[in-house]
């Protein structure tokens, strides 16, 4: 049975302030984001001429972890962990967060805040909502990267995309919730939730399709309706704790090719990077 998020959450002796308990895979989502908020420095700081950057993360939780299973075992959140590695490469000029839970976006703000003089911008609320305040935060010219991490599927309405599509340059990164897609798929298409995530989804399965088959031409039309937009993908790549099945499924999003030669830097863990 999955696990509620509400009971996921505790406070953090260190600070006083709510933390999250997180599988293991947390670690490896964050090591991607970080090793490409490292790649794509060089860009960033070329770009500022022509406007302000903003890292965006419309699901930021608290910012802060412990790995479930430990007693002590703390992880950054991607918010966090972006704006460290960014102020040692090419800091970002604004960050925007959201959450649901304004307790947890409320923690997250106090965290960055500890990191140095940032410029943050904290939403709360659903992200299909925070989604048209926080594109009306950042700077139109700038080079913007959007971390989008919701705990399911249905909570990431393509709407969303299609909106933060509208920024002239931004690169998403999406994290596709393998489990709950493999868990509730069904019952996702049989109550509509389906129709917001995937729009036309009933166009590319038939009635006599194995359930296996329908979530990979289901996936695939997602990826489709994301290229549609104008947006290159790169390679999905898997997330899961050691020895199960996938978790999660990462997609880097983006207006421009060298999106692709990035992520296969970022994820190609065998490289030592530098700072660039």
């Amino acid at each position: 049975m999955a696990k509620n998020k509400r009971m996921m959450i505790e406070v953090d002796p260190g600070d006083g302030l709510n933390r999250s308990i997180v599988g293991e895979w947390s670690k490896e989502k964050i090591e991607y984001l970080v090793r490409y908020v490292q790649t794509s420095s060089a860009t960033r700081r070329k770009w500022k001429q022509y406007g302000r950057s903003a890292f965006i993360d419309l699901y930021s939780g608290s910012g802060r972890s412990r790995i479930d299973g430990t007693a002590d075992e703390i992880v950054d959140g991607g918010v966090i962990a972006a704006v460290r590695q960014g102020l040692q490469s090419q800091p970002f000029d604004q960050i925007v967060i959201g959450d649901l839970d304004p307790d947890l976006v409320d923690a997250a703000k106090q965290r960055l805040l500890r990191l140095g003089p940032l410029d943050v911008t904290d939403l709360g609320g659903p992200a299909e909502s925070t989604v048209d305040d926080a594109i009306r935060a950042i700077d139109p010219k700038g080079l913007h990267l959007a971390y989008l991490d919701p705990f399911s599927v249905h909570a990431l309405p393509f709407s969303i995309i299609q909106k933060l599509g509208r920024v002239p340059h931004i690169d998403l990164m999406i994290h596709f919730s393998v489990l709950d897609y493999r868990r509730n798929l069904t019952a996702m298409c049989d109550n509509g939730k389906m129709d917001s995530v995937a729009p036309g989804w009933q166009r590319v399965i038939t009635s006599n399709m194995g359930l296996e088959d329908r979530r990979r031409r289901i996936f695939e039309h997602w990826k489709g309706l994301i290229e549609s937009l104008g947006y290159h993908t790169s390679e999905v790549v898997p997330v899961a704790a050691t020895g199960k099945a996938d978790y999660y499924w990462l997609v880097l999003v983006g207006k421009h090719e060298l999106i692709k030669k990035f992520w296969n830097v970022a994820t190609d863990t065998q490289t030592q990077m530098s700072l660039i």
